[in-house]
């Protein structure tokens, strides 16, 4: 199915073709195959992020499978613990707090299409179509808003050491200055020459040139990090945590026609309300950067130390112990974040086990990688599409350079067994330095026991030969 999925075959199609072609025995079963796949694949299509139809593992006594809330409401049932949610990789929106784009400012940046497609589609179909040099040039040159003027591109074109030795440059310059009129229209045979130039401006203003593996378009520097966990200059990007946290986690985008698609929690959490969990009062969401390293989420964001003040202001509020409902990777951060609790200072100052065992009724994982996930190695060296980003949101070259900047990603690279079934048998960290191969070894050292004193020294070549 994958593949027939990867070739964009038209399953329905391949039946049509069967019924028109084939009418002998091997065509009827043919065509009996055909529709067991087509309905195999729309069983696949269901399993997508808390979408898996609840009538297939539902109890019997359950009045109406398809209306959850519904059900227990009619069998008397009521919500008795409150409930904190945790959302998964890319499984909640991000806000520019601080940006370079002016337009983005407190909007989400991960996947809101109505804010965003002026930008992000001049910038990354733009690159292809020749446009995006226009608006990078802009943003560099225009001082005072009104359109770039023939005098902001001669002394841009003056202050480089290369567009003002450049003769065609020149010569384009000259033209702009006695036509007037669209003056980067008379730039359009050097265009690739201003636009390398900006490149080069910006990366004496302190911003990211050739020589950085950055993403190229603007969207892409929004979503990615400095080692692992920093902004870049002019950025600050946060999780949104508007409504209590749950409008964040819902879904990535409200726009009817892609909603669905690109549902998160929404799916759990739209029928607990309807149930109803009441935002605020029983049911919060704790939304995270899924970028960033998940030990430094506290030392950037407080976002441990917040946590429990919040879990505490839910106990407090509804009464009762609190659920700790986590999906995917979710699981483990709640999990780092219950450990934190108890080996941090600040959760020690607090009670540590104590405080958990006093705050928190249960922590309820779902789907969680707690041995990694199987393609966690793959999208790591390979991120494919980028989460069905790219092409079209973002081009593959920035859309690799953007998910290997993310400090979280090691929270999904394989353990122990499940490491064997990945496409990589051993750990690689990227950085635009180099990158960086771990090997999982095994030794055995016979006549040794536990209680011998014994130090084993393990010594690291680099690539020309001296230690590391």
């Amino acid at each position: 199915i994958k593949k027939l999925d990867q070739t964009t075959l038209s399953i329905a199609g391949f039946k049509m073709w069967l019924s028109d072609t084939t009418t002998d025995a091997l065509g009827m079963e043919l065509h009996e195959r055909a529709g067991s796949i087509l309905h195999m694949a729309d069983f696949e299509n269901k399993l997508r992020i808390f979408s898996k139809q609840p009538a297939s593992y539902l109890p019997d006594w359950i009045p109406d499978k398809d209306d959850i809330a519904s059900s227990l409401k009619q069998l008397s049932f009521k919500p008795k613990y409150p409930i904190a949610c945790i959302n998964s990789m890319v499984g909640s929106c991000l806000t520019a707090e601080e940006t370079t784009v002016s337009k983005w400012k407190g909007k989400r940046v991960v996947l809101s299409l109505i804010d965003l497609p002026e930008v992000v589609l001049n910038n990354g179909a733009g690159k292809v179509s020749g446009e995006a040099w226009k608006a990078d040039l802009r943003d560099i040159i225009d001082e005072d808003g009104d359109g770039i003027e023939v005098e902001e591109i001669k002394a841009f074109i003056e202050q480089d050491p290369m567009l003002c030795k450049d003769e065609l440059v020149l010569q384009c310059l000259r033209a702009a200055q006695k036509d007037g009129g669209n003056v980067l229209q008379h730039f359009e045979p050097v265009k690739e020459k201003l636009r390398l130039a900006a490149e080069r401006t910006e990366a004496l203003d302190g911003g990211i040139g050739d020589d950085v593996v950055r993403a190229q378009t603007d969207w892409a520097q929004h979503l990615s990090l400095v080692d692992g966990w920093m902004d870049y200059p002019g950025i600050r990007v946060r999780p949104d945590y508007d409504g209590h946290g749950i409008s964040a986690i819902s879904a990535l985008s409200e726009v009817p026609l892609i909603k669905q698609a690109a549902t998160l929690m929404g799916a759990l959490l739209d029928p607990l309300i309807q149930f109803g969990y009441e935002p605020g009062k029983n049911l919060v969401a704790f939304p995270y950067d899924w970028r960033c390293a998940v030990s430094k989420l506290e030392e950037r964001d407080q976002y441990f130390s917040k946590m429990m003040t919040g879990l505490e202001k839910l106990h407090a509020t509804a009464g009762e112990k609190v659920v700790i409902a986590a999906h995917s990777m979710g699981c483990r951060v709640a999990h780092y974040f219950l450990l934190w609790v108890t080996e941090s200072e600040h959760g020690q100052a607090k009670g540590g086990k104590a405080w958990l065992d006093e705050h928190i009724h249960s922590f309820m994982p779902i789907a969680g990688p707690f041995l990694g996930a199987s393609s966690g190695n793959e999208q790591f060296l390979q991120p494919g599409n980028c989460s069905g980003l790219a092409p079209a949101v973002v081009n593959y070259t920035d859309g690799f350079a953007m998910i290997r900047s993310w400090g979280s990603m090691p929270l999904l690279f394989g353990s122990g067994a499940n490491l064997k079934a990945t496409a990589a048998s051993h750990y690689i960290y990227t950085r635009r330095e180099g990158c960086l191969h771990i090997e999982v070894l095994r030794a055995k050292f016979t006549g040794v026991t536990d209680h011998d004193d014994t130090t084993v020294r393990l010594s690291v070549s680099g690539v020309g030969g001296g230690e590391l």
